[in-house]
């Protein structure tokens, strides 16, 4: 019984020394709700890349003021692939509370992967699971084009000519009969 007491103690321990590590990385610690986003989709062989790109309205602000500088929204961007990337990540119209970065561009970067914490207690984004890229056959196919097109241009490019084993300098037969 002991041991689990000190298993529980030891990992409350650990969660409050990450959320310590969490807001002092941050450079500012916002309270906000999505009011619109934007998807963009990169699809890759085995899995599919989300760019999610979040207008957030800015409730509060716990830290960092002076970045903020009493913006009323903020372009807020983030990513997931698969596992990896920031989870969960907001939909729209969802409160939450984000630990961000400035970048010089002018929008904020969520820490990763923990930079977003749903204050009403809701899942967040899903994203659809995307079907996997046959990319062997796709190849073999587009060799294979490939290919024929090649052998096609080269049929009509050489179709009725001389074989190159004459100089450039040396007549062709048809050529000497006109001259004569």
């Amino acid at each position: 019984m002991r041991s689990l007491f000190l298993l529980v103690a030891l990992s409350g321990i650990a969660w409050n020394a990450a959320a310590q590590d969490r807001d002092s990385r941050a450079g500012a610690i916002v309270d906000a709700v999505v009011e619109d986003s934007r998807t963009i989709v990169h699809r890759k062989t085995g899995s599919a890349l989300f760019y999610v790109r979040l207008k957030a309205k800015v409730l509060a602000v716990e830290k960092g003021r002076e970045l903020v500088r009493g913006a009323d929204y903020l372009d807020i961007r983030c990513w997931r692939e698969g596992k990896a990337g920031h989870d969960p990540i907001p939909a729209d119209g969802q409160r939450f509370r984000t630990w961000i970065l400035p970048h010089k561009d002018g929008y904020w970067l969520p820490l990763e992967p923990d930079g977003f914490e749903l204050v009403d207690g809701s899942e967040g984004r899903t994203f659809p699971s995307v079907q996997r890229r046959d990319s062997l056959v796709g190849i073999l196919v587009g060799g294979l084009i490939g290919l024929l097109i090649l052998a096609g241009a080269a049929f009509a490019r050489y179709r009725g000519r001389i074989p190159r084993d004459r100089s450039w300098g040396e007549a062709r037969r048809g050529d000497e009969d006109e001259e004569s």
